[in-house]
């Protein structure tokens, strides 16, 4: 497979999220401005709840269907149907958990149980979204993109009329519930016109997944405690507006995730079927996908990291000045943060999934240190600073202190080498 097609193939993703980037820029600039720190915050943290439980609802089997998809393709309509099938199943559980939890630790707080649970109403749709990974097994993530593309447009619609119109914290918090019944039907609809196979459900099939995403279920749970618990305890500790500050700060990083999570997404049938062919090939694919990676990755924190004054200004206005040095902090998250979402390539491609879950667990367990810690400390800046610590610990020391991944670490660092991602270009499309 040349690099053509995997380009191909990422390009509609990132042209796509490129014109959603530019919608989430004036949605998030009236949204900071209009609702304040204060209400700003209140958001994000049911944000941020609805986040941890999402792979309650998800199993884990966004981790693994690309890869089962390509390896049995003569029951991909089966394995498809009995994901979305056991998802579906999940999602009232999950919504359940986010009413009893916010119903427990914000006792008395009306406003806030009721933009948790208007919010958490997205899981009941997200459940489809399964059905992305079915296209990309097939390089066919055109069809994604624009769904996603139209669904956002549409959904930043509504958002903007709500903030202009009635400023509504209630109607604002079931936008994300619009945005994946959007995505549900169109995605059901292009599947129906493109799979030869039609959804189906085996209970077989059903426990075979859940076996190979069960390192995964609890893995994604713990992953969505350390990257959700600061704001939850910065809430809890400091209270919405310096949740708001913080949050504003993690918006501009995240903005650059999808560019990230595209080219992952879209390598790794490609790297995946490397590896069923020899390891050697297999390694290198990986090399050179960390070195884009990292390399795209460390522009993206120093150009942050020197114009986050104008960042912040732009993107929320004067009021949020305290977002500025936080910003400068915490983009540094997401260069680790990137390189852990490709070492979950070469986990699942050498089999090594029951390791995710001890990664992740002692990372969670890390996050809550850390997190109540400096957060207790010095506020936003501590949870800024954790969130940084958290990634590295995860992501990097993890990787040497479990022997069987340490060939992983080795990899990350060959792919420093700056005639790695040169050789890739001058390639020109032969991988």
């Amino acid at each position: 497979m040349g690099m053509n097609k995997i380009v191909k193939n990422a390009s509609w993703i990132i042209g796509c999220k490129i014109a959603e980037t530019v919608f989430m820029l004036v949605v998030t600039m009236f949204q900071t401005r209009i609702f304040g720190p204060t209400n700003f915050g209140l958001i994000t943290y049911a944000q941020s709840i609805v986040t941890i439980v999402v792979p309650v609802m998800q199993l884990g089997l966004n981790s693994i269907l690309v890869k089962e998809i390509v390896d049995h393709r003569e029951k991909e309509g089966e394995i498809t149907g009995t994901a979305v099938t056991m998802a579906m199943i999940a999602s009232p559980v999950s919504i359940l958990a986010v009413l009893i939890f916010v119903s427990i630790v914000n006792t008395g707080s009306t406003e806030t149980i009721m933009v948790c649970l208007l919010y958490s109403v997205l899981l009941l749709f997200q459940v489809f979204e399964l059905l992305q990974y079915w296209f990309l097994s097939h390089y066919m993530s055109m069809y994604v993109a624009i769904t996603i593309f139209v669904a956002y447009v549409l959904t930043s619609i509504y958002k903007l009329l709500v903030l202009f119109i009635n400023r509504s914290v209630y109607c604002y918090a079931v936008s994300q519930a619009i945005y994946y019944l959007i995505i549900a039907i169109a995605l059901l609809y292009f599947f129906k016109k493109k799979s030869k196979q039609k959804l189906s459900f085996k209970m077989d099939t059903a426990k075979y997944l859940f076996s190979k995403s069960k390192f995964f279920f609890i893995s994604s749970v713990a992953v969505a405690v350390y990257t959700q618990l600061d704001r939850v305890l910065l809430k809890n500790i400091c209270g919405d507006t310096a949740n708001g500050y913080y949050v504003a700060a993690i918006t501009v990083v995240n903005m650059a995730t999808f560019i990230f999570t595209a080219i992952i997404d879209s390598t790794q049938p490609d790297l995946f079927e490397k590896r069923s062919r020899s390891s050697e090939e297999f390694e290198k694919g990986m090399i050179g996908l960390y070195s884009v990676v990292i390399y795209l990755a460390l522009a993206m924190c120093v150009g942050l990291t020197v114009l986050s004054p104008l960042v912040i200004k732009i993107m929320c206005g004067s009021e949020y000045g305290e977002s500025v040095n936080l910003l400068r902090i915490v983009c540094w998250y997401g260069l680790f943060s990137f390189i852990g979402i490709a070492r979950n390539v070469y986990i699942v491609a050498e089999g090594k999934e029951r390791y995710i879950w001890v990664i992740n667990c002692i990372g969670a367990l890390f996050s809550l240190v850390s997190n109540y810690v400096l957060i207790s400390l010095i506020g936003a800046t501590g949870a800024a600073v954790a969130a940084v610590l958290i990634q590295i610990f995860v992501n990097v020391i993890m990787g040497y202190a479990i022997k069987p991944i340490r060939r992983n670490n080795q990899l990350m660092l060959q792919a420093l080498n700056p005639s790695n991602i040169l050789g890739l270009f001058r390639r020109g499309g032969k991988a």
